[in-house]
């Protein structure tokens, strides 16, 4: 009865074993897929440039309205200045 006891805790020991081998190979792989620096460093730089161009698309945007309500107010002074 012992015998057997102890070959049921042995086959258990090795089940675990393997299971705890497949729980680091797991977190490996998990590490493997992390960034480096440099790779964030050029993420970083990539987000930088695309701020940028966000913020000149503002501007144009901001000075094509003002633009266009400045001649839209010019209009409707010239037509009520014609009408008057």
């Amino acid at each position: 009865m012992e015998d057997q006891m102890g070959n049921w805790n042995d086959d258990r020991h090795d089940e675990l074993s393997g299971r705890v081998d497949e729980g680091f190979a797991d977190v490996n792989r998990r590490f493997e897929k992390v960034a480096t620096k440099e790779e964030m460093g050029e993420v970083k730089a990539g987000l930088r440039h695309l701020d940028e161009r966000f913020d000149r698309l503002q501007q144009a945007l901001m000075v094509g309205g003002i633009a266009f309500g400045t001649a839209l107010l010019a209009t409707f002074g010239g037509l009520i200045a014609t009408h008057a």
